[in-house]
């Protein structure tokens, strides 16, 4: 599985050089359509197990980075909360550091989620990691991501119009995502 790392990098990497851009606003897949920050760019790959084909979607603007990414998996799962809390335990590793206490677990629109809280520290910088997967069917899961540095959450100074509640943002930019 790729680290957490890989992901807040690769959204990051998307945005500053390449990968097929569109507008910003609603962005729409056959799977899902959401609101981002700023035009939006696309990759595909396998995990590294090979069990799987990620495509992520993704965003900057400023320092803030919005993602989604389809996981297709080549097998069937279980649609329950133990394959959601599975992805999410999967995306703490030695780079990215987990705030068990506010993980949390519920449906989204029906579909079993769970909820992850991250930081870590990228060429200097720390950042926060907020996450959501989804568990949509036995062969799609739906992760929801946005990062920002740490300094900016701490202070709250940074919401999806440029002021106001970090967490705020967050909230903003998931509760936007519908799955089809």
């Amino acid at each position: 599985m790729r680290t957490a790392l890989y992901r807040i990098l690769t959204a990051m990497a998307l945005v500053a050089i390449g990968g097929a851009a569109h507008a910003q606003g609603t962005y729409k897949t056959n799977s899902f359509s959401v609101d981002f920050n700023g035009p939006v760019q696309t990759k595909a790959y396998r995990n590294d197990a090979n069990t799987s084909t990620r495509t992520a979607y993704s965003s900057c603007s400023g320092d803030i980075c919005e993602g989604v990414t389809v996981v297709a998996i080549d097998h069937d799962i279980d649609v329950n909360m133990a394959s959601a809390e599975f992805y999410r335990n999967s995306a703490s590793d030695n780079e990215f550091q987990s705030h068990t206490d506010v993980n949390s677990e519920g449906y989204y629109q029906g579909h079993p989620y769970a909820y992850g809280n991250y930081t870590s520290t990228i060429n200097g910088v720390e950042y926060e990691w907020f996450e959501r997967f989804i568990v949509v069917n036995s062969r799609e899961v739906v992760f929801i991501y946005m990062s920002i540095p740490s300094s900016d959450y701490e202070s709250g100074k940074v919401g999806k119009s440029g002021g106001g509640s970090t967490y705020a943002a967050w909230q903003t930019f998931e509760y936007t995502l519908n799955l089809f």
